[in-house]
């Protein structure tokens, strides 16, 4: 999966054309500022930064990790030339290119009660302690519009910018984590050591410049 979604971030690179020409009568050594959101940063940003560095040995490339809030501000304020966005594009000015996507649902330990139900609706998973990414992170972001257009409320029992502390603590048996589906600490998120047993959503990647 990886490896293919190197594949498709190929296209950023076509965005530097776009952008350079905003760049006329500058050096060489004009930089590429880049905003990116946590979740491409802690997977795939090395290997984005080493395809441009090689494409564009010319270009430094500036890069500044944050929460998806403030990356999308960053961009509206011409701080950034690209932003890798995880989530809805939050301004219809922004010129976005979606790259890939992910499945995200409910993971809890193996013991749980809802860890072999094949339906967890909404209603009933705020019953459990809730394992929370921060707010104004994409899938907190995306939870939290849910809750409103259903209108609910729900409050976190555990609050974290780190993903794998959710998982490790939802098959720990803390409670339930709103995540995505992905295979990065060894363990699967479904199977024998926890279940994500409905995916019932999905999360989108896109590269924004303004």
């Amino acid at each position: 999966a990886g490896k293919l979604l190197l594949e498709k971030i190929t296209r950023l690179l076509e965005l530097y054309d776009d952008i350079s020409a905003g760049f006329a009568g500058e050096t060489g050594l004009q930089p590429l500022k880049v905003g990116s959101c946590l979740t491409i940063a802690n997977f795939w940003l090395p290997e984005i930064a080493g395809k441009f560095a090689r494409a564009c040995p010319d270009t430094p490339l500036e890069i500044t990790v944050d929460i998806v809030s403030r990356v999308a501000a960053m961009l509206a304020a011409n701080k950034i030339d690209i932003a890798l966005y995880e989530g809805a594009v939050p301004d219809a000015r922004f010129r976005a290119r979606e790259f890939s996507s992910y499945r995200i649902g409910w993971l809890a330990a193996p013991d749980h009660p809802l860890a072999k139900q094949k339906q967890i609706p909404l209603s009933e998973a705020l019953r459990h302690p809730l394992l929370l990414r921060e707010k104004g992170s994409a899938v907190r972001s995306t939870f939290d519009s849910t809750l409103l257009l259903h209108g609910l409320k729900a409050e976190a029992r555990w609050t974290s910018v780190n993903s794998q502390a959710l998982v490790r603590g939802a098959l720990g048996g803390a409670g339930i984590s709103r995540n995505h589906r992905r295979k990065r600490t060894g363990r699967r998120t479904a199977g024998a050591a926890g279940h994500c047993r409905r995916t019932d959503g999905q999360q989108k990647f896109h590269c924004l410049s303004s």
